[in-house]
């Protein structure tokens, strides 16, 4: 392709002939066009020579730097990547309908949902995630929770060769700031809520917020839906004029009635400005009434009528690591994400609504990340639990007891608590196990549907749910 398709102003250097798109030397090769992105650690600036030496046949930058080939100079070359991705594969993106979900907790829920609305409303969709890239009825692995732009817009392409026409898929606070999704229409938006996250990465809520609230703006999509009980729907409102609210109260143009909560559930009434439709979820917990109420309130702004999105609710499945139980003759484990405090606590609370003996809660928080949040959660897993097992989660480069003892802080502010501290996984799952009694319940937080471990760079295979079950013989129900 020439690369006067891909940049506007690429001055006498248009007919160059461009064979791929890379920001990381690794991915160049002859015909690259290479752009020079800053991160936190390293400056794609540094490597220009590097690109040249590989093939480059065109490099994209923010200042003026010796180059062996044409250097284009663009005031930001994150946004200008985003752009020229989605040109290199034809543009599919705008020719798919693409809904995006952010917020703190319950995107990847709410996404599984929002794709059984849409497959029962007749539509072929596919689905970009934490969990995993689904289309075409083939299940990929995922590498970030939102791709980079190549290669998200090179997932769109083949998504539409396959025949997809409905795209659902969760934008991350990181890919809005770092404008992976620069460039795409999309047909609607919804906002789960917000809590504290990734601090380490920016710095502060506010700075997290305003990058969450980037996905509402005018020109990004056609609707937007937000949780009406949540404070950023007042500004999501101001920055969108075509919002939906949605939630409990008299305050949501979408809310749910009648809420009946279970172990294995939840069936509600949908109000929908005085329609209503009765409908129900695999998954126990308020909030979980909240992620459906989300992906309603998505379909029905792209035209979806109540009945339509109701009925697809109800033949949801489930969202793999999303409160996963396996029950067996000492009680019930959940496996879940909960990764954020609020999460854990929400976890919690929908946990002590059925439970008929002792929580057991197993968890960790991963290394090099937000470390403000760790105490935070030692606190609420020890005010919600029987029992509080302090374990490792993805550990990363720190050492596994320096995280542990950041959640024992927060634990240990509370009297009375029954907890240990074992650093390996593996034996914390089985110490929990042994524990349990009939009617117990066994939490085990954080990890979810990964399916491995990360320590000190190398990923090593490990699944919440396999070990359990490998200890258990098998699953039961």
């Amino acid at each position: 392709m020439k690369l006067f398709k891909l940049i506007d102003d690429c001055g006498n250097f248009g007919d160059t002939e461009i064979t791929n798109i890379a920001f990381d030397t690794s991915r160049v090769e002859k015909g690259s066009l290479f752009f020079c992105l800053k991160g936190v650690k390293n400056d794609g600036h540094d490597y220009i020579k590097e690109a040249c030496d590989k093939g480059a046949a065109a490099v994209i930058s923010e200042r003026l730097i010796k180059a062996d080939v044409p250097l284009i100079i663009c005031p930001d070359t994150r946004h200008a990547l985003s752009v020229a991705s989605k040109r290199f594969y034809k543009n599919a993106a705008d020719r798919l309908k693409i809904y995006a979900v952010t917020g703190t907790n319950g995107k990847t829920t709410t996404t599984y949902m929002l794709k059984a609305v849409l497959e029962s409303a007749g539509f072929r969709v596919g689905l970009i995630g934490t969990n995993a890239v689904e289309f075409g009825g083939n299940v990929y692995p995922a590498t970030l929770t939102t791709p980079d732009p190549t290669e998200l817009h090179e997932i769109f392409a083949r998504m539409e060769q396959s025949g997809v026409t409905h795209v659902v898929m969760e934008a991350s606070a990181h890919a809005l700031a770092l404008k992976k999704l620069d460039g795409i229409r999309f047909a609607s938006v919804g906002f789960t809520n917000l809590s504290r996250d990734h601090l380490d990465f920016f710095g502060d809520m506010e700075s997290y917020k305003r990058a969450k609230l980037l996905l509402f703006e005018k020109d990004r999509s056609d609707f937007a839906c937000a949780d009406a009980d949540d404070p950023c729907a007042r500004d999501i409102a101001s920055l969108n004029g075509n919002v939906l609210l949605y939630g409990l109260g008299l305050g949501a143009a979408v809310r749910a009635e009648n809420l009946i909560l279970t172990e294995k559930g939840n069936a509600f009434t949908v109000n929908r400005d005085g329609e209503k439709e009765e409908t129900e979820i695999c998954l126990p917990g308020k909030y979980n009434v909240y992620n459906a109420l989300c992906a309603v309130s998505m379909a029905i702004g792209t035209g979806i009528g109540l009945k339509d999105a109701c009925r697809g609710l109800k033949e949801f499945k489930g969202a793999e690591g999303r409160f996963e139980t396996v029950h067996f003759s000492s009680g019930t484990v959940v496996i879940d994400f909960a990764h954020t405090d609020d999460g854990l606590k929400n976890l919690l609370s929908a946990v002590k609504e059925f439970a008929k003996g002792k929580v057991i809660t197993v968890f960790g928080c991963g290394g090099n990340r937000d470390r403000t949040k760790r105490p935070v959660m030692g606190k609420i897993a020890a005010q919600n639990s029987d029992t509080v097992i302090v374990t490792s989660d993805n550990p990363r480069y720190e050492r596994p007891e320096d995280i542990i003892a950041d959640v024992e802080n927060g634990i240990k502010t509370l009297k009375s608590v029954h907890y240990f501290l074992e650093p390996d996984r593996k034996k914390a799952v089985e110490k929990a196990l042994s524990m349990m009694k009939e009617g117990d319940v066994t939490i085990i937080a954080g990890k979810g549907a990964e399916k491995y471990q990360e320590i000190k760079g190398v990923k090593y295979p490990y699944n919440d749910r396999e070990y359990v079950l490998k200890l258990i013989g098998g699953e039961k129900n």
